[in-house]
Protein backbone atom coordinates (compact mmCIF):
# COMPACT_ATOMS: atom_id res chain seq x y z
CA UNK A 1 0.00 0.00 0.00
CA UNK A 2 3.07 2.39 0.79
CA UNK A 3 4.51 2.10 -2.30
CA UNK A 4 1.33 2.74 -4.16
CA UNK A 5 1.02 6.14 -2.51
CA UNK A 6 3.51 7.39 -5.03
CA UNK A 7 0.70 7.54 -7.67
CA UNK A 8 -1.94 8.88 -5.69
CA UNK A 9 -3.76 11.90 -6.18
CA UNK A 10 -6.68 13.87 -4.75
CA UNK A 11 -8.53 13.64 -8.28
CA UNK A 12 -9.23 10.08 -6.98
CA UNK A 13 -9.14 6.54 -7.30
CA UNK A 14 -9.61 6.62 -11.39
CA UNK A 15 -7.11 8.92 -11.96
CA UNK A 16 -4.48 7.37 -9.54
CA UNK A 17 -5.29 4.21 -11.69
CA UNK A 18 -4.80 6.10 -14.57
CA UNK A 19 -1.11 7.66 -13.13
CA UNK A 20 0.01 3.27 -12.31
CA UNK A 21 -0.98 2.65 -15.98
CA UNK A 22 1.02 5.27 -17.28
CA UNK A 23 3.83 4.81 -15.48
CA UNK A 24 3.56 1.02 -16.11
CA UNK A 25 3.87 1.86 -19.85
CA UNK A 26 6.49 4.67 -19.25
CA UNK A 27 8.70 1.65 -18.04
CA UNK A 28 8.32 -0.42 -21.29
CA UNK A 29 5.77 -2.88 -19.27
CA UNK A 30 7.93 -4.33 -17.13
CA UNK A 31 7.96 -7.19 -14.55
CA UNK A 32 10.67 -5.41 -12.60
CA UNK A 33 8.18 -2.37 -11.98
CA UNK A 34 5.04 -4.48 -10.96
CA UNK A 35 7.74 -6.26 -8.06
CA UNK A 36 9.22 -3.11 -6.83
CA UNK A 37 5.36 -1.14 -6.60
CA UNK A 38 3.65 -4.60 -5.46
CA UNK A 39 1.36 -4.44 -8.64
CA UNK A 40 0.20 -6.98 -10.74
CA UNK A 41 1.99 -6.81 -14.04
CA UNK A 42 -1.15 -9.56 -15.52
CA UNK A 43 -4.01 -7.18 -14.96
CA UNK A 44 -1.73 -4.09 -16.26
CA UNK A 45 -0.60 -5.68 -19.02
CA UNK A 46 -3.76 -7.00 -20.35
CA UNK A 47 -5.15 -3.48 -20.03
CA UNK A 48 -2.21 -2.34 -22.24
CA UNK A 49 -2.90 -5.11 -24.90
CA UNK A 50 -6.80 -3.82 -24.33
CA UNK A 51 -5.96 -0.54 -24.65
CA UNK A 52 -3.88 -1.76 -28.10
CA UNK A 53 -7.00 -3.48 -29.62
CA UNK A 54 -9.20 -0.50 -28.60
CA UNK A 55 -7.23 1.77 -30.46
CA UNK A 56 -6.73 -0.05 -33.42
CA UNK A 57 -10.44 -0.74 -33.61
CA UNK A 58 -11.05 3.01 -33.22
CA UNK A 59 -8.69 4.07 -36.16
CA UNK A 60 -8.78 0.95 -38.43
CA UNK A 61 -12.55 0.03 -38.32
CA UNK A 62 -14.62 3.26 -37.11
CA UNK A 63 -12.54 5.61 -38.69
CA UNK A 64 -12.69 7.74 -35.37
CA UNK A 65 -9.40 9.52 -34.14
CA UNK A 66 -7.77 9.18 -31.19
CA UNK A 67 -7.14 12.35 -29.17
CA UNK A 68 -4.69 12.88 -26.18
CA UNK A 69 -5.92 15.58 -23.18
CA UNK A 70 -2.22 16.04 -22.73
CA UNK A 71 -2.37 15.26 -19.07
CA UNK A 72 -5.13 17.52 -18.37
CA UNK A 73 -7.19 16.06 -15.93
CA UNK A 74 -10.06 17.94 -15.83
CA UNK A 75 -11.13 16.92 -19.26
CA UNK A 76 -10.70 13.00 -18.25
CA UNK A 77 -12.88 13.85 -15.01
CA UNK A 78 -15.34 15.42 -16.95
CA UNK A 79 -15.81 12.17 -19.30
CA UNK A 80 -16.27 10.11 -16.18
CA UNK A 81 -18.99 12.54 -14.99
CA UNK A 82 -21.07 12.36 -18.42
CA UNK A 83 -20.66 8.94 -18.28
CA UNK A 84 -20.85 8.13 -14.50
CA UNK A 85 -23.28 10.98 -13.53
CA UNK A 86 -26.23 8.85 -11.67
CA UNK A 87 -23.37 7.79 -9.72
CA UNK A 88 -22.92 11.00 -8.46
CA UNK A 89 -22.69 12.19 -4.51
CA UNK A 90 -22.26 15.35 -2.09
CA UNK A 91 -21.22 15.56 1.04
CA UNK A 92 -24.30 16.15 3.35
CA UNK A 93 -23.76 18.32 6.43
CA UNK A 94 -23.55 15.45 9.13
CA UNK A 95 -20.73 14.46 7.36
CA UNK A 96 -21.60 11.62 5.21
CA UNK A 97 -22.42 11.40 1.52
CA UNK A 98 -25.49 10.98 0.13
CA UNK A 99 -26.22 9.99 -3.15
CA UNK A 100 -28.09 12.63 -5.81
CA UNK A 101 -30.09 10.33 -6.67
CA UNK A 102 -31.55 8.56 -3.69
CA UNK A 103 -30.47 10.21 -0.53
CA UNK A 104 -28.62 6.98 0.19
CA UNK A 105 -26.21 7.29 2.95
CA UNK A 106 -22.41 6.59 1.36
CA UNK A 107 -19.02 6.34 2.75
CA UNK A 108 -15.31 6.06 1.08
CA UNK A 109 -14.31 2.69 1.21
CA UNK A 110 -11.05 2.56 3.27
CA UNK A 111 -8.98 1.38 0.32
CA UNK A 112 -9.76 4.46 -1.31
CA UNK A 113 -7.19 6.90 -1.84
CA UNK A 114 -9.21 9.55 -0.46
CA UNK A 115 -9.89 7.82 2.63
CA UNK A 116 -7.45 9.74 4.66
CA UNK A 117 -7.55 13.08 2.28
CA UNK A 118 -9.92 15.81 3.50
CA UNK A 119 -13.70 14.91 1.68
CA UNK A 120 -14.31 16.72 -1.51
CA UNK A 121 -17.72 18.29 -1.60
CA UNK A 122 -19.29 16.13 -4.82
CA UNK A 123 -18.03 12.69 -5.91
CA UNK A 124 -18.73 10.26 -8.67
CA UNK A 125 -18.00 6.43 -7.87
CA UNK A 126 -18.19 3.36 -10.34
CA UNK A 127 -19.30 0.64 -7.60
CA UNK A 128 -20.72 0.34 -4.36
CA UNK A 129 -19.73 -2.06 -2.09
CA UNK A 130 -21.99 -3.73 1.47
CA UNK A 131 -20.09 -4.40 4.14
CA UNK A 132 -21.07 -2.73 7.45
CA UNK A 133 -22.05 0.24 5.20
CA UNK A 134 -22.47 1.54 1.87
CA UNK A 135 -19.10 1.83 1.01
CA UNK A 136 -17.90 3.88 -2.56
CA UNK A 137 -14.99 2.74 -4.87
CA UNK A 138 -13.38 3.62 -7.52
CA UNK A 139 -13.95 7.76 -6.59
CA UNK A 140 -13.42 10.18 -8.67
CA UNK A 141 -13.32 13.86 -7.38
CA UNK A 142 -15.94 16.29 -9.38
CA UNK A 143 -17.06 20.14 -9.36
CA UNK A 144 -21.05 20.49 -8.34
CA UNK A 145 -21.26 22.76 -12.07
CA UNK A 146 -20.29 19.50 -14.56
CA UNK A 147 -23.32 17.61 -13.53
CA UNK A 148 -25.49 20.28 -14.98
CA UNK A 149 -23.37 21.07 -17.85
CA UNK A 150 -22.50 17.40 -18.85
CA UNK A 151 -25.75 15.87 -18.14
CA UNK A 152 -28.44 18.32 -18.25
CA UNK A 153 -31.10 16.26 -19.64
CA UNK A 154 -30.89 14.45 -16.04
CA UNK A 155 -29.52 17.67 -13.58
CA UNK A 156 -30.47 21.09 -13.02
CA UNK A 157 -29.17 23.37 -10.91
CA UNK A 158 -32.32 23.40 -8.73
CA UNK A 159 -32.36 19.76 -8.13
CA UNK A 160 -28.91 19.28 -7.30
CA UNK A 161 -29.13 22.62 -4.39
CA UNK A 162 -32.55 21.21 -3.09
CA UNK A 163 -30.89 18.35 -2.09
CA UNK A 164 -28.58 19.42 -0.17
Amino acid sequence: RIAKRNFEVAEGDLITMLNVFTAFIENDQSKQFCRAYYLNYRNLNCAYELRVQLIKLAKKHLNLPVKSCNGNVEIICKCITSAFFLNAAYLHYTGVYKRIQGGLDLHIHPLSSLYTLPQPQYIIFTELVHTTKLFMSNITVIKEEWLAELSSHYYCKTSIQNNV
